[in-house]
């Protein structure tokens, strides 16, 4: 038998109801400080939800390892051992979905290069070389990755599909080294460095490597392309005594140096790499500190202010951190 609800009854039980869906969790949003556990302000990088900056530190997590891939958060918290193995890892490179990252690592004898996910699980061999590969980085789309291999005493570029598939040489220059390549945005370039020769600077070719172009003349090296691709940042020493980071136009117009490295000659500012909406740039620097001497990670403004280290004094890496890469936003 079917028991009538009165009209006062039914407002109740409306009333009740819409009570109910007020005390509902709101979705974790980005930036927020909760997780979806309820774990408050973590420190470690939990993608999804930020970019996170890969770097080079000597290592301890592994017994007889001295150089491992660690992450950490773009204000320098969160620092975690990653690749964890028994060789030494290098030149980290994030993928465009900042899910993955690729590297060199010498854990089977020569450096190789290598792919893991972000959190260092499910480490794979692209390469099996006699002689060493290194500097790897992803083509836009994620299906590709150049780098440099030691030919005959001297560098050439190569690119490679991710399956370790489709090996390709792209560069071709007896008795000079062509090392740190990075690819433009809409994936038809490839920057890098070019030493050892009549004419040493950044060049550029096409992603096929055809059509090879010098951008700039000099003692230059690690080029990487900004998010949008009109900018180029590197380091060097056009001034002979001290390198420090630059950043000009892609056509090579408009150089300007952004870091002053307080020791001026003998001093290091190194290995730039842009932050995801390019208003910043993430590098090494040395010599800082008069006790040991050792490389520390550094953030700048690219209009040259702001200046912050990251891993000076900190005790999850021993003798700071050099080499680092700033993942995409995922």
């Amino acid at each position: 038998m079917r028991i009538p609800i009165s009209h006062s009854w039914l407002l109740v039980l409306l009333a009740l109801f819409a009570l109910n869906c007020q005390t509902i969790t709101a979705p974790f949003q980005e930036g927020s400080t909760t997780t979806p556990t309820g774990e408050q302000n973590s420190p470690y990088p939990k993608p999804p939800l930020t970019a996170r900056i890969a770097f080079v530190a000597t290592g301890h997590s592994v017994a007889n390892a001295s150089k491992e891939i660690f992450i950490m958060n773009p204000d320098g918290t969160g620092i975690t051992p990653i690749s964890n193995s028994p060789g030494d890892d290098v030149d980290p490179s994030w993928s465009p979905d900042g899910a993955h990252i690729a590297f060199a690592s010498k854990q089977d004898g020569n450096y190789e290069i290598y792919i893991m996910n972000a959190d260092g699980s499910n480490q794979t061999r692209l390469t099996n070389k006699p002689e060493d590969d290194h500097y790897p980085t992803w083509s836009p789309d994620g299906k590709k990755i150049a780098f440099s291999s030691l030919e005959n005493m001297h560098d050439e570029i190569y690119v490679i599909n991710v399956d370790g598939t489709g090996l390709t040489r792209l560069t071709n220059s007896p008795n000079v080294s062509e090392r740190y390549p990075d690819w433009s945005p809409d994936g038809k370039t490839i920057v890098f460095s070019s030493f050892g020769g009549d004419t040493g600077g950044i060049f550029m070719m096409d992603a096929d490597g055809s059509n090879v172009r010098l951008v700039m003349a000099g003692p230059l090296h690690n080029p990487k392309w900004s998010p949008n691709g009109k900018k180029v940042a590197f380091d060097g020493e056009p001034a002979g005594c001290k390198f420090e980071i630059y950043i000009m136009n892609a056509d090579g117009s408009n150089m300007r140096e952004i870091t002053n490295h307080p020791i001026g000659c003998g001093g290091y500012n190194k290995h730039p790499a842009w932050s995801p909406d390019g208003k910043k740039i993430v590098y090494w620097s040395s010599d800082r500190d008069p006790q040991y001497k050792s490389e520390n990670i550094y953030v700048i403004n690219v209009d040259g202010s702001g200046e912050t280290t990251l891993t000076q004094g900190v005790t999850e890496v021993n003798f700071g951190g050099y080499d680092p890469d700033w993942s995409p936003v995922p």
